[in-house]
């Protein structure tokens, strides 16, 4: 039974994440030759402020800022 986390910013709609989930478990399954009842999908919505790269915060990077 896989479990797959995938952490990433707020703002995706419900329907963005239906739909990446469900595209998730069809490649686990294809590629990892699971059932789609074994593979759970974890999604985690942190904030740009809470996330680091670089040694700054992503919020703060000055292309990330104007990108929104």
């Amino acid at each position: 039974m896989p479990v797959i986390s995938v952490d990433l910013f707020p703002g995706k709609t419900r329907a963005q994440k239906r739909e990446f989930v469900a595209a998730v478990t069809a490649a686990a399954v294809e590629h990892l030759g699971v059932e789609a009842e074994g593979v759970i999908v974890l999604l985690r919505e942190t904030p740009a402020e809470n996330w680091g790269w670089s040694g700054r915060l992503f919020d703060e990077l000055p292309a990330k800022r104007e990108a929104g």
